[in-house]
């Protein structure tokens, strides 16, 4: 009998388990291009706008909460170092981006959250959008400023938000990736509540200054493999584990 009851106990746990792998996120659908869609080259390198999509496929359940996020891009690279900065450590010590010139923003876009009691990842209850602006911090690094509140904003938020993340561009083969570690206040915003991103949509801009004669753009690509661009999303999950989504763009 005692060992009937521990298997009973120990087969409660493994479906336990599997409820809660089952009830929140199991993959990405993902989105990008580049415009415009050339491929670009090392010795002709093309300025372009990238646009990127992500949308988390959880059910009617709270997405998983990430503590990375790293996006590939292939055959892009960056010139920060030619054009406005403005840092995270200025936006964080401001309380808001108030500080930061205009021609520092590289990019826009938003984050739609959802968040719930950390026990029960069925809890979506709670919704948290927050606008994104992407702010050049210098060769490689980037500013991401996230903000929402309850009122009084564009985005509704359930939690105040005003804070920028570090994110760093960084090689990886043939591509770049922007990446960047989820804050634990950011991951659970409030004791015993969990986020998870369902959404994200944002734009890197196009733009260009001239160098000794020569256009240059914050944005460049350098080519691409057989008319496509390979695009590949990973995530790092708070509990351990990684999730990946991928897409091609036309080049």
């Amino acid at each position: 009998m005692r060992k009937l009851a521990l298997l009973s106990a120990a087969l409660v746990a493994v479906l336990a388990m599997a409820a809660v792998a089952i009830g929140q996120t199991t993959g990405y659908t993902v989105s990008g291009s580049t415009k415009p869609a050339k491929p670009g080259s090392k010795s002709k390198p093309v300025p372009v706008a990238l646009a990127f999509g992500l949308q988390a496929e959880h059910g009617s359940n709270r997405p998983t909460t990430a503590s990375r996020f790293r996006l590939e891009v292939e055959g892009l690279r960056t010139n920060g170092k030619y054009f406005k900065t403005c840092t995270t450590t200025q936006i964080n010590n401001s309380g808001n981006d108030d500080v930061c010139s205009g021609k520092a923003v590289v990019g826009t876009g938003v984050v739609n959250n959802l968040a719930g009691a950390t026990s029960n990842p069925a809890d979506a209850s709670i919704p948290c959008n927050l606008s994104v602006t992407l702010y050049n911090a210098g060769q490689n690094k980037v500013a991401l400023f996230l903000e929402g509140a309850p009122s009084g904003t564009a985005q509704k938020c359930a939690i105040p938000i005003s804070q920028a993340i570090d994110a760093r561009w960084v090689k990886a083969g043939k591509s770049l990736a922007l990446q960047f570690d989820i804050p634990s206040t950011l991951q659970n915003p409030v004791t015993g509540v969990s986020n998870g991103i369902s959404q994200i949509r944002t734009t890197i801009k196009k733009l260009t200054v001239k160098k000794k004669g020569k256009t240059i753009g914050y944005a460049e690509v350098i080519g691409c493999s057989g008319g496509k661009r390979d695009l590949v999303l990973t995530t790092t999950n708070a509990g351990g584990g990684t999730l990946t989504g991928r897409a091609t763009a036309k080049c």
